[in-house]
């Protein structure tokens, strides 16, 4: 069962600084991909591009929970999605796509290098 708290939470937290959005999009890839739910920090800070961002206010707002210890020196956590579900709903509500490809998603970046590829020995043999 959702937890529509949380869901108008995540709404409201998107209406006010939608540039959250990739990193909850990450945190949802994530969290589906896995099979126990456990998100590390890095990565889904990579898959969404943004070096640098904290994942703490989305510990404080209890969209995300501590889900073991910190790797890195205590500088990356490891982390849990507390209601996946009502965090993809949200987005999905405010007109975001969870399922689209993310600039550091490993296969969009690897599509990307095939396509570069593909062009340059195209050019070659002209």
């Amino acid at each position: 069962m959702e937890n529509a708290n949380l869901k108008q939470e995540t709404k409201e937290l998107l209406i006010r600084q939608p540039e959250w959005a990739p990193i909850l999009i990450s945190c949802v890839q994530f969290s589906r991909e896995s099979a126990d739910g456990v998100l590390d920090g890095s990565a889904v800070r990579n898959r969404a591009q943004m070096f640098g961002w904290s994942l703490v206010p989305l510990l404080t707002l209890g969209i995300l929970e501590k889900a073991g210890p910190a790797r890195k020196h205590g500088h990356v956590g490891i982390n849990r999605m507390r209601d996946v579900q009502a965090v993809e709903n949200a987005l999905t509500e405010l007109g975001y796509d969870v399922h689209a490809k993310l600039p550091g998603d490993f296969f969009a970046q690897h599509e990307k290098w095939l396509h570069r590829t593909a062009m340059s020995a195209m050019a070659r043999s002209a």
